[in-house]
């Protein structure tokens, strides 16, 4: 009977789970495209901020160096940001994941 329990707690456990995850990635598909390819190329893909710059530059016709390609970094590094914390508000507006503690 216990062996029965333990199951019936993995499944269901393995079931939120995926659900859970399921609509995280709904969230995330919720995003504009540009937001969408930021977070694949840094998070899933591990790209550098400067290697995000050159792939993910803002429209320039020649490659970014030195203080472009810095400034650039830096930019994509907020708009990241920006990203991770509205991702994390719907997140927690639905539920998905805990509020965390003001720090302030």
């Amino acid at each position: 009977m216990s062996r029965l329990v333990q199951q019936i707690q993995r499944d269901a456990t393995s079931s939120a789970r995926a659900e859970r995850q399921s609509r995280l990635v709904a969230l995330r598909e919720a995003l504009p495209m540009e937001d969408q390819a930021l977070l694949m190329l840094r998070v899933d893909r591990e790209l550098s901020w400067n290697d995000l710059a050159h792939v993910l530059g803002d429209g320039a016709s020649t490659p970014l160096e030195g203080k472009s390609l810095t400034r650039e970094a830096a930019r994509l590094r907020k708009r990241f940001q920006t990203i991770k914390d509205k991702l994390r508000d719907a997140a927690q507006r639905e539920g998905l994941v805990a509020e965390r503690p003001d720090t302030a």
